[in-house]
């Protein structure tokens, strides 16, 4: 999963991915989650992710959200457990409105 390391304030994030397993397989996982925690603020949001034709997906709309590193947590338990971690950059100058 890459998401770039710096995102404008306003923009949406989106999230595919595949899980995989020990071997590097894919996994054809039941269900899948995305947590996400603004650092500064302690703030969490977890989405649900969807399965698509590329893998699992999920989006997040960073309109009002203060500017600050957002750490992710994408996961899978079933069939076995898979994760993946990350954090990127929200930005915004002072002519972007925001929260």
């Amino acid at each position: 999963m890459s998401i770039k390391n710096s995102v404008i304030r306003g923009n949406m994030v989106t999230w595919t991915t595949n899980f995989f397993d020990m071997a590097n397989n894919v996994i054809q996982a039941n269900s899948a989650t995305l947590r996400l925690r603004h650092q500064a603020t302690g703030e969490i949001v977890t989405l649900d992710m969807q399965l698509g034709p590329d893998g699992w997906t999920a989006s997040f709309d960073t309109s009002n959200v203060k500017p600050g590193i957002i750490n992710w947590h994408a996961s899978c338990i079933d069939p076995v457990p898979s994760a993946q971690d990350g954090y990127f950059r929200i930005d915004a100058n002072p002519a972007n409105p925001g929260p």
